[in-house]
């Protein structure tokens, strides 16, 4: 994934679509970001796009007795959204005439 970062951290956007795709791994006990947080999820990915977010990825991780467990082919999709900036009505911008 080195170009792909090397595109990304420039600026730009990147695609991974080859059967391999790409890998990206954090270690417990050596980054903080690798293991959950009280409520038990972790974070794997923040998107900005202004259409399409749509990957699949597999994931593996190992639990507190390291045994190792797999989710292969999880599909995620971002539709483009027509209404431009935040819907919550909690929000500091939120625009009631946008819902």
């Amino acid at each position: 994934m080195d170009a792909a970062f090397s595109t990304f951290e420039s600026g730009s956007g990147f695609t991974l679509n080859t059967f391999v795709g790409g890998s990206f791994f954090l270690i417990p006990n050596v980054s903080s970001d690798a293991e959950a947080g009280a409520d038990g999820r972790v974070l794997i990915g923040q998107f900005t796009t202004d259409g399409v977010v749509s990957l699949t990825v597999n994931l593996q991780w190992d639990d507190v007795d390291t045994n190792t467990s797999n989710s292969q082919g999880v599909s995620i999709s971002f539709p483009f959204v027509a209404v431009s900036g935040c819907t919550s009505a909690s929000a500091d911008n939120y625009d009631s005439s946008a819902t």
